[in-house]
């Protein structure tokens, strides 16, 4: 999702549609197929458990949602919900909101003061 949230944030206007952007895009579309498809079947990826599966697909989720307009479904969106409701997950992002940071994106369509976009994941930038 990278190369769309470059491509479609950070590149200048000409630039933003491009042939990469489009086809992660495509990918991502994919391979939403496939988590929509495994969340008809059970609560989580791999089945009733929570794994390290769904703190990647959470992640890659919320990026795609929030970041580059990807419309998520009801299956989805209550998915979302209960992996970043879980307790443990929450304590995770009050470490790193903390410290200043974030876990999971919450936009890159944030300025900062010099009118530059904000990745808003990770350290901030000085």
């Amino acid at each position: 999702m990278m190369p769309v949230v470059v491509s479609r944030f950070i590149a200048p206007d000409a630039e933003r549609e491009n042939w990469g952007a489009t086809w992660c895009l495509q990918s991502f579309q994919k391979r939403l197929k496939l988590v929509s498809q495994r969340l008809a079947d059970s609560s989580y990826l791999a089945g009733e458990a929570f794994t390290a599966a769904d703190i990647s697909v959470t992640y890659a989720l919320n990026l795609g949602q929030r970041n580059c307009g990807i419309a998520l479904g009801d299956a989805e969106q209550a998915y979302l919900a209960r992996t970043t409701g879980r307790r443990r997950l929450q304590a995770c992002h009050g470490a790193f909101a903390r410290r200043g940071e974030h876990l999971i994106p919450v936009s890159s369509a944030n300025r900062d003061t010099r009118g530059q976009h904000s990745t808003s994941w990770g350290r901030k930038r000085p």
